[in-house]
């Protein structure tokens, strides 16, 4: 049997290691904060390694970012497809999105970190996931529909920031108000907060056209 698959697949492990060493440093320190060889002394091999798989510490950095985007929005795109009322998409929608910062906070930290720099290895990016899923939510949820609250655009937006709160935030909020947003009782408490505050926007509105 040769010994290609095997060497690819070790490969691909290590890729992995070095994405995710490399997310959880750089949300931490700033994509400046921590060197090729601090990222690989995390994921435990060489740093020549970032260059064989990534070409560089910049292309290593634009692969945590498609990596970080690709997966939530893949997450945010089987929901919102998966419901068959407006309210089960914006529900589902928003737990996938709350679901995914609460099990990758680092991830909203490192893109909000090169948003705020503008950083092209971010926006570019960001725009080139999101512009699509946005389009594909826009056609199945009538985002200028009034609500109670305002146009349903505003309050999913809303809504969409208060859930990135913990994964920022969470050591001010634990200082200020005693409250530890990464305890699973109270992730599930806020989970119901926002689902609740979704639903009473939506429950009104007429049923999607698509």
């Amino acid at each position: 049997m040769s010994d290609l698959p095997r060497r690819s697949a070790r490969g691909d492990e290590t890729a992995r290691a070095l994405i995710a060493a490399a997310r959880t440093l750089w949300a931490t320190r700033g994509f400046a904060g921590a060197s090729v060889r601090d990222v690989a002394a995390a994921a435990g091999v060489n740093s020549a390694l970032v260059r064989y798989h990534f070409g560089s510490k910049l292309g290593l950095y634009k692969a945590v970012i498609d990596e970080a985007l690709g997966r939530l929005g893949s997450s945010i795109l089987e929901a919102v497809q998966g419901g068959d009322t407006l309210a089960e998409r914006a529900e589902r929608s928003l737990d996938a999105y709350f679901r995914y910062l609460t099990e990758h906070h680092e991830v909203a930290r490192l893109i909000q970190r090169g948003l705020i720099d503008g950083d092209p290895a971010v926006s570019e990016p960001v725009m080139a996931h999101m512009q699509p899923l946005v389009q594909t939510i826009a056609a199945t949820v009538p985002l200028d529909a009034e609500t109670p609250f305002g146009r349903l655009g505003d309050v999913v937006i809303t809504l969409f920031a208060a859930s990135v709160t913990p994964a920022i935030h969470a050591p001010m909020v634990a200082e200020l108000l005693g409250d530890d947003l990464r305890d699973p009782v109270v992730v599930e408490r806020r989970r119901a907060h926002l689902r609740t505050l979704l639903r009473m926007a939506v429950e009104h509105l007429p049923a999607p056209t698509a």
